[in-house]
């Protein structure tokens, strides 16, 4: 709305809001005219076929629903609720896995090994050793 300079005609949320009413309700009414006449909907005529005969293949059967079945299944599952509230909460088992504990002062010694095998591996221009320098990268 920002962007569109909606709010640019209004000083303040109030005004802003009596806008928004209004074209709601614009947009219900004329929607509602529409349907009325039916002129959202495709025009009589060979597309229409056409999209009909298309769509009547791809549609999804309807539903069949057996009301009585799903109020049995959920007098089962209050019952099975009930029970569950009666019952104190069993105890469970909880497993908590932690990383290890890492030494510290092994960690660095290793990773500088690494380090030098890397910088013995590929070693720098002067180029590059310098911008490392710069950056505090030690040998």
């Amino acid at each position: 709305m920002k962007a569109a300079g909606v709010l640019q005609d209004y000083d303040d949320a109030d005004q802003l809001h009596v806008w928004c009413k209004k074209r709601f309700i614009e947009y219900f009414l004329a929607y509602s005219e529409m349907e009325q006449e039916g002129k959202f909907l495709l025009p009589e005529g060979e597309l229409r076929d056409m999209l009909e005969s298309i769509s009547q293949p791809k549609a999804l059967p309807a539903a069949r629903i057996d009301f009585d079945e799903l109020h049995k299944r959920g007098l089962e599952y209050t019952e099975k609720l009930k029970q569950s509230e009666s019952q104190p909460p069993a105890e469970r088992a909880f497993t908590l896995s932690l990383p290890p504990l890492v030494d510290i002062e092994s960690r660095m010694a290793e990773l500088d090994r690494q380090k030098k095998i890397i910088l013995e591996k590929y070693r720098p221009t002067k180029k590059q050793a310098t911008a490392l320098a710069s950056q505090g990268v030690k040998k």
